[in-house]
């Protein structure tokens, strides 16, 4: 990959130019930071006065932490927190060469990137397109980041950012509106009174390159101190064509005029384009077809043969960005031939029959295809203000105001149900002329782009007091001692999105409504031909797609192109529109009684939110003549919806006793709960859905060993989720959106309205329904310096029996009620959808009664059902001693197990789904290793460090089940239909000259 590509810079938005006044008050704007810098070495010294809101410089040893702020708020010992959580140290990051949240994830206990669940049997993949991270652990998945307690929407990136902190479970002090799953804190970055400069290069075997500098000033000693971290990143995943690239500025300053204040506040400013990656597999969609002898059709009135299929999509077909292949004009390809998919793949027959292509002779299994047309972008501005006031010795005040600008866009180039490798088989195109690509493999894309934008407003205040009894001579000092704090926080975001879909807005017909720009027949699609054999793959040009337009309401239509097609992204779904505001109010109280032998922690905490939203069906009387949808950031929700503000809250709570029996062993119980404000989700009638909740439950013994050189500690956990909302419109019991291509089918040829809204079609679908859900299970960890040098982390889990009730109630009894009216007419029965399968109603209609069969035979199965049964990760290193001949000489390993994973189901002689005959993914390990060599240079005044780290040593695992079907042979055989694709053997060389 060219690390600076032009024809890239001019697809994509570059990093807007920042004013010579926004520089100086960059420099000048005070770092919020609650941990020690980054680079910090041992010898190290800041002389800054600490505050309860911020960690001391010493508290990490190797890869232990000792102190946290994400048990109360306030800086805690860890010993004292009863609330599980795993911290990331500096050696840690170090050691693993992680350069975000994304790198770590695997390494924390009971916790894994998300690859697929329940909800998405047939690889469309969607969170990878929406959210920037994802989790799962504790029976649930979570896309909660914090930075500095505030959550900003922004990727995590360890050029601004240290020390991170996992919390699992509900904590109400951290987030009372939040997932119970957990959350990821960081901090960022602060300037401290030592003048020292970093600079980091990585590159890695597959073209990667990424810099990173990192300059500390002391401007006025011990007062005044200023810091700027850069970063440029251009990187590719191991999936071909997935290029990111990111360019983020940061700049920090403390002062500390007096004694006891002290003023922080940072300024981040950066653009970055995220490969939004699908890690499977291309679908097969030519098997049959070869079995069949790889068969051709003469002419588009030949019947077709077994083997093919028939494509019965309208859409324009555009050629432009094939790899391979000759360009033919744009048109419709309806009823053309194609290979046909295979018809057992799915194991469920209404799951969409999809089977994963990993036949290498025809195409090479890590071609993705979808790989390189889909990507996260981001164009974003933060600040943030921290005021840290000494009242008495025993007081503290923390003023604190966060502001988050965030330009977003989301691009679904080829969504994922679309990545079906077929073989064009036809002599001749539609119009009888000879087609020059007969033969060859091709994929073809529906893009879509989110566009969205936000702005979040923080302001937090804090008052800390340390109430003291213990110094007392009498009775009193049985009283103990406590830290307290209370706070009171006031956010606000506004946020704008439209899910845009690609259409030619010149159209070629005269007759209404396909004259309309957003009428199906206008969508404009791409395909792909590839040739495997002389290596033309790429769909990169594809990017490029980008470059049309997004046409709002009353937007200016482009001129027609040479051929009179005109690419552009119009907003036929229709806007969705946010304004938030959240107040609460909160006090945490960690108590200390019998000296420090018994510690009581409570945490109370008050949330009201108030939404002024829009959904889609909201906004259809701002449509033009076209159908097409109002630009969202012209929408005020605020003033729009002023008469009908949504608001809904509740108080949360934690409560936490760790009890030291001795001193080498503690004893504590944590339970806490938390909440998330449901202000838009609605179920298929439209109904708002109510708000879910989480309740977490964790007890633990802890074990000091060894003269504090090994720390262990079990926990049994119970977390549960009432009022989960619950995204079943496609699961392995089959697809439940396919409602809505009904009742779009029936609006496109009635034109009546009210099909567009519910209880009928919701434009842009979104709906859901919700559930119950408890998972239990064991957590392990251990962190160890046997010896000077050597750092050991090892973790792991097990998962224990978990429930999930009352699913897809709404949803079960709206198709027991609508699915009869439809087929009740004759009329609505005989029309064809628009689905891209030209299927009848009345066909969709037996699907969604075999969906609704299916389902309630799944309906109870845990929410986290693919989840591994048991989890193990090491973390370790061995620094050799100064007086070793191999002074300097660094080296490490990693591991990654999982124990066997449920990836399917067995069915019966109706093809109905059987829950109590589960099929199984195997259990995996994987290795990483690491060396590396430090030494003072140019004259003892660089410190240069140089490190290699071999991810996946042995390349083992990098195709792996992800999804069984039963091959409906009578005995419940099992066959995998999908696999998942993961990182291979990757070497990243990282050098870092310090001075």
């Amino acid at each position: 990959m060219e690390i600076f590509n032009i024809q890239t810079m001019m697809i994509y938005p570059p990093l807007k130019e920042i004013p010579t006044w926004k520089l100086i008050y960059g420099a000048l704007v005070l770092s919020a930071a609650y941990s020690p810098a980054l680079m910090a070495q041992e010898e190290d010294v800041d002389v800054y006065e600490l505050s309860p809101f911020t960690i001391d410089a010493g508290s990490e040893d190797g890869y232990r932490a000792t102190q946290t702020l994400s048990g109360t708020r306030l800086k805690s010992d860890l010993k004292d927190v009863g609330a599980s959580m795993t911290i990331f140290t500096e050696e840690i990051m170090n050691d693993l060469a992680a350069n975000s949240i994304e790198d770590i994830l695997n390494f924390a206990p009971n916790t894994d990137v998300f690859v697929n669940d329940l909800n998405d049997s047939q690889g469309f993949g969607n969170d990878f397109i929406n959210n920037d991270v994802k989790y799962v652990t504790r029976g649930g998945s979570t896309t909660i980041v914090g930075q500095n307690f505030f959550q900003t929407g922004i990727p995590n990136d360890r050029f601004s950012t240290e020390r991170l902190t996992f919390t699992r479970g509900p904590n109400a002090v951290l987030f009372g509106l939040g997932n119970p799953a957990g959350a990821f804190v960081s901090s960022t970055k602060q300037a401290h009174s030592k003048k020292k400069t970093s600079i980091s290069t990585q590159i890695d075997d597959r073209g990667s390159f990424r810099i990173n500098l990192d300059h500390n000033q002391p401007i006025v000693e011990d007062k005044l101190a200023v810091r700027y971290s850069g970063l440029y990143d251009a990187s590719n995943h191991y999936l071909p064509d997935a290029e990111g690239l990111s360019k983020r500025h940061f700049f920090t300053v403390r002062y500390q005029p007096l004694k006891g204040t002290v003023l922080r506040a940072n300024y981040e400013r950066g653009t970055i384009d995220k490969p939004a990656v699908r890690p499977w597999p291309i679908f097969d969609a030519y098997s049959a077809w070869m079995q069949e002898g790889s068969p051709l059709r003469a002419t588009p009135s030949t019947p077709r043969v077994e083997g093919m299929e028939n494509d019965g999509a309208r859409d324009l077909i555009s050629t432009e960005f094939s790899p391979a292949g000759t360009q033919i004009p744009t048109m419709t390809l309806r009823n053309q031939a194609r290979s046909a998919k295979p018809s057992f793949a799915a194991g469920f027959a209404p799951s969409g029959n999809k089977l994963s292509s990993i036949d290498e002779s025809v195409f090479p299994i890590f071609h993705t295809t979808f790989a390189g047309l889909a990507a996260r972008l981001h164009d974003y501005e933060t600040n943030s203000f921290f005021l840290e006031q000494k009242i008495t010795d025993k007081m503290y005040l923390e003023l604190a105001y966060n502001t988050v600008e965030n330009d977003y866009r989301s691009f679904n180039g080829m969504r994922g149900g679309d990545a079906m490798l077929h073989f064009d088989v036809n002599e001749q195109l539609p119009d009888g002329s000879p087609n020059p690509n007969v033969g060859l493999p091709y994929v073809q894309a529906r893009p879509t782009l989110i566009d969205a934008d936000s702005e979040r407003i923080n302001k937090r205040a804090m008052l800390s007091y340390d109430l003291d009894f213990t110094d007392r001579d009498d009775w009193v000092k049985h009283l103990g001692r406590h830290q307290m704090a209370v706070f009171l926080e006031d956010s606000r975001v506004e946020s704008w999105a439209s899910n845009n879909v690609h259409r030619n807005v010149t159209p070629l017909f005269t007759t209404s409504p396909q004259t309309r720009i957003t009428h199906p027949w206008n969508q404009l699609s791409y395909r792909f031909y590839f040739d495997p054999e002389n290596g033309k793959l790429s769909t990169a040009e594809g990017r490029r797609i980008l470059e049309a337009p997004v046409i709002y309401s009353g937007d200016p239509i482009p001129e027609p192109g040479p051929n009179g097609i005109t690419p552009a992204f119009v907003a036929q779904q229709g806007p969705n529109v946010r304004d938030v505001d959240v107040e609460t109010e909160a006090l945490a109280i960690q108590s200390f009684f019998f000296n420090r032998r018994l510690v009581v922690t409570n945490g109370f905490r008050e949330d009201t939110q108030t939404s002024f939203a829009g959904l889609p069906a909201d906004f259809r009387d701002f449509r033009d003549d076209d159908l097409n949808n109002v630009n969202p950031r012209t929408l005020s929700p605020r003033e729009l919806f002023a008469d009908s503000p949504e608001s809904r809250g509740g108080s949360t709570k934690s409560q936490g006793v760790v009890f030291h029996a001795t001193k080498f062993m503690s004893l504590s119980y944590n339970t806490s709960n938390n909440f998330s404000v449901n202000a838009t989700t609605r179920d298929l009638y439209g109904n708002l859905l109510p708000n879910p909740q989480g309740d977490g439950e964790d007890i633990s013994v802890k074990f000091d060993l060894m003269d504090r050189k090994m720390f262990l500690d079990f926990t049994y956990y119970t977390n549960s989720t009432v009022d989960k909302l619950d995204d079943i419109r496609r699961t392995p019991a089959g697809d439940f959106l396919q409602v809505r291509d009904i009742w779009n089918t029936i609006y496109n040829e009635t034109g009546d309205p009210k099909f567009q809204s519910p209880p009928y079609a919701t434009l842009g679908s979104i709906w859901k329904d919700r559930t119950t859900t408890t998972a239990k299970g064991w957590e392990f960890s251990m962190t160890a310096k046997p010896v000077k040098g050597w750092n050991i982390r090892l973790n792991g889990s097990k998962r224990g029996n978990s429930t999930t009730t009352e699913r897809g109630v709404v949803t079960r009894q709206y198709m027991n009620e609508y699915l009869p009216i439809i087929k009740a007419n004759e009329t609505w029965m005989g029309y064809v959808s628009g689905d891209g399968e030209g299927r009848a109603v009345s066909e969709i209609v037996a699907d969604l009664e075999e969906t609704l069969r299916n389902f309630e035979r799944i309906k109870d199965l845990p929410a986290d059902v693919f989840a591994p049964n048991w989890t193990a990760n090491l973390i370790t290193s061995y620094r050799f001693a100064g007086d070793s001949s191999l002074k300097g000489f660094s080296i490490g390993g990693s591991m990654n197990m999982r124990g066997k994973t449920i990836n399917g189901f067995g069915v019966d002689d109706s093809d109905t789904v059987l829950p109590d005959v589960p099929f199984y993914s195997p259990g995996y390990e994987i290795f990483g290793a690491w060396f590396g060599y430090d030494r003072k240079i140019l004259n003892d005044k660089v410190n240069w460090k140089f490190q290699v780290n071999i991810r996946n040593v042995f390349d083992d695992y990098t195709v792996h089940p992800l999804r069984s079907v039963d091959t409906r042979d009578g005995n419940n055989t099992s066959s995998t239909a999908l696999y998942m694709l993961r990182e291979p053997r990757t070497i990243r060389i990282t050098n870092t000259f310090t001075f």
